[in-house]
C-alpha cells in the first residue's frame, strides 16, 4: 500500500508528478516541488511501522484492527489523491485529501493510546504534512472562485501559515508531539519559497512566520523557565519572601543545662523532733 504512493511519484500520472504541478501552480499557498520529498520520509516511517506489525506478532499493547483499517484507507486515499491532483480535478482531490487526513488522524489516536512514540510518531508527521496539503487544495479551489488578487492571496497565505503553526504549538503543548510541527514547518517553508517569485515581500513574511512558528512549536519553553520563588514578582514583599526563604536557619545554642539540686527530705522522726509540740509551747 505504501509502495503505491511511491510508485505514483516515480511513474508520472497524467504526464507529470505532484512536485512538477506544485512548481507551476498559479495560486500561492502550496509548497515548492522540493518539499514533497517529505512524502518519502513519511512512506519510510509508515513502512517500518507496517513491517514491525507484520514481524512482531506479540506487540504490547496489540495493534487494533481499526488502526490497521485506517492506515490501509489512508494509503489508498493517498494514491487516489495523487491521481486526481495530477489530473487537474481540484475539487475531488480536496475531498479525498480531507478524507485521508481524517483516516490518518484516527490511526494516530489509536496508536497514541499505546504511549510508545515509535508507534504514533509516523502518523503524527503524516497528519502534519496532510494538513499542509489539505490547506493547499482548499487554497487552490478558493483561488479559482475568487480570482487572483495579490493582496488577498498574500494575506490568506500568511494567515493559513500562522494557523497551521498555531496548531503545531498546541500539539507540542498538549500532546508533547513535535513530529506534527516538523512536517508543518517544512511545508510552510516550502510555501514561502514558492511565493518568492510572485511577491518577494510576501515570501519573506511567510519565511519569518515559519521561523517564529518553528521556535514556538518545537522548543519546549516550559522546561526553560526559572522556578525560584518570588522571582520577577516586582514587589518588595516578593523580594522579602525570597530573602527569608534563602536565609540560613539560626543555629541552636549550646548552653550548659542548669542542674537543679533538691534538698534531702528529713526523716519522719526528725521532723517530729524539730516541730514544737502543743504541750511544750503551753508551758510558757
Amino acid at each position: 500500500m505504501v509502495g503505491i504512493g511511491v510508485a505514483y511519484d516515480i511513474v508520472q500520472a497524467g504526464g507529470c508528478t505532484v512536485a512538477q504541478i506544485a512548481d507551476t501552480a498559479p495560486f500561492w499557498f502550496i509548497p515548492a516541488g522540493y518539499a514533497y520529498t517529505m512524502t518519502w520520509v513519511i512512506d519510510l516511517g509508515v513502512g517500518i511501522w507496517l513491517a514491525r506489525v507484520s514481524v512482531t506478532a506479540e506487540m504490547r499493547p496489540p495493534v487494533r484492527d481499526a488502526a490497521l483499517g485506517l492506515v490501509a484507507a489512508g494509503c489508498a486515499l493517498g494514491a487516489a489523491w495523487q491521481v486526481l491532483w495530477c489530473s487537474g480535478l481540484d475539487v475531488l482531490s480536496t475531498i479525498v485529501a480531507v478524507l485521508q487526513w481524517a483516516s490518518v488522524a484516527g490511526a494516530f489516536v489509536w496508536e497514541r493510546i499505546t504511549g510508545e512514540w515509535t508507534r504514533w510518531m509516523p502518523f503524527s508527521a503524516w497528519g502534519g504534512w496532510l494538513a499542509v496539503l489539505m490547506a493547499s487544495c482548499v487554497s487552490g479551489v478558493a483561488a479559482q472562485g475568487a480570482g487572483t488578487d495579490p493582496v488577498a492571496a498574500g494575506a490568506g497565505t500568511m494567515f493559513t501559515a500562522a494557523a497551521l503553526l498555531a496548531v503545531s504549538y498546541l500539539m507540542r503543548r498538549l500532546c508533547d508531539d513535535v513530529a506534527f510541527g516538523i512536517a508543518v514547518v517544512w511545508g510552510v517553508v516550502g510555501v514561502g519559497i514558492h511565493v518568492m517569485p510572485y511577491s518577494l515581500m510576501a515570501g519573506a513574511f511567510v519565511l519569518v512566520i515559519a521561523a517564529v512558528g518553528a521556535v514556538g512549536a518545537l522548543v519546549p519553553w516550559e522546561t526553560l523557565r526559572p522556578t525560584q520563588q518570588g522571582f520577577a514578582t516586582g514587589t518588595r514583599g516578593g523580594a522579602a519572601r525570597t530573602y527569608g526563604a534563602s536565609a540560613p536557619a539560626p543555629r541552636p545554642s549550646h548552653r550548659p543545662a542548669t542542674r537543679v539540686v533538691s534538698a534531702p527530705v528529713p526523716a519522719r522522726s526528725e521532723r517530729r523532733r524539730q516541730e514544737p509540740t502543743l504541750r511544750a509551747s503551753s508551758r510558757f
